[in-house]
């Protein structure tokens, strides 16, 4: 039986905040495993269609390792949860896995809790979500561009993206970023999993007072960011030929201002991408569920849930293409 989980298989690697990440050899050169220019990174990183989905990954080992395993840890500083007392004092007799109120969900109950609501996924915009890495963020900051944190961005593929947008990229997105392995198995058109902030910018469960918080997903949506830098400067690059070059013949401005449109296509895409949206009750409450160990987990994998999972992810690929076009 095929199970559509290379959406989140390859990319949900055990915590984002257990990995051990592979840092590139040198501070100021670009990592070779992101693209150069945006027509490269559309190669890479996108999928051409939903049935790219059905014949790669089998339900298997490796089902249970990338996705059952996978899990957004809610320890790590400002990304703690509000949980009630009753909740932990549930979790502390059922979890052999909370110690000292290191609680944790994982994707693979996020991602059921939206199969059996048969969701689809929703667009977002790129800049009203909080993922690992812009906790350090302050409203104020978010406003003018500034991050605290000692991060040396490297070299610009193109010198016309701007200082302001590659230095924040890399200060907020620079662990995913250099996560080898995850990024090169990546595309960007698989929908993450967010949980809504009811009151922004109050901060709950948010720490960066914004209206989502990623819990699934954060190396795409960074590489969305990194996609829209590229297009950021292969824009100027452009707009700049125009202003520059006044002798260019009729066919070549025609060629350039075609190019342009094109760009703007794309990065009004790009800032837009597919999320299953929970909401703050669906996160916290039913999440005794968050403390279950990988054994029991697969005992709720029946054959109806694979055959019905399969169902559910082709009815979510064709939506998330359909929202493409």
């Amino acid at each position: 039986m095929v199970l559509i989980v290379c959406s989140w298989s390859t990319y949900s690697r055990g915590s984002a905040d257990e990995l051990s990440e592979e840092i590139y050899h040198s501070p100021h050169e670009l990592p070779a495993w992101l693209p150069r220019t945006s027509t490269q990174f559309l190669k890479w990183f996108t999928c051409s269609n939903a049935n790219d989905f059905l014949h790669h990954i089998q339900y298997n080992d490796k089902f249970i390792q990338w996705v059952l395993s996978a899990r957004h840890t809610t320890w790590t500083s400002g990304w703690e949860v509000v949980i009630t007392k009753s909740l932990k004092s549930i979790k502390r007799r059922e979890s052999k896995y909370d110690t000292n109120g290191k609680y944790y969900s994982r994707v693979f109950d996020l991602l059921n809790w939206s199969r059996m609501q048969n969701s689809l996924p929703q667009l977002i915009d790129v800049d009203e979500i909080c993922h690992k890495g812009m906790e350090k963020l302050t409203v104020e900051d978010i406003d003018i561009g500034v991050i605290k944190n000692n991060v040396i961005p490297p070299e610009k593929p193109n010198l016309n993206i701007p200082d302001e947008t590659w230095t924040m990229l890399w200060k907020t997105c620079h662990k995913q970023l250099n996560a080898q392995a995850r990024i090169e198995s990546s595309c960007i058109d698989i929908p993450a999993t967010v949980v809504s902030n009811p009151d922004p910018p109050r901060k709950v469960n948010n720490p960066c007072h914004l209206a989502f918080r990623m819990v699934d997903g954060a190396h795409r949506l960074c590489l969305r960011k990194f996609l829209m830098s590229l297009v950021e400067g292969e824009l100027l690059d452009y707009q700049i030929q125009l202003a520059t070059e006044d002798v260019l013949a009729n066919s070549s401005k025609n060629e350039i201002q075609s190019e342009i449109a094109t760009l703007q296509m794309t990065m009004k895409r790009t800032y837009q991408l597919s999320v299953f949206v929970l909401n703050q009750t669906i996160f916290l409450d039913p999440h005794v569920s968050w403390a279950r160990n990988e054994d029991t987990l697969t005992k709720v994998i029946s054959a109806d849930v694979k055959v019905d999972w399969v169902r559910w992810m082709e009815r979510v690929m064709t939506h998330v293409q359909s929202q493409r076009i």
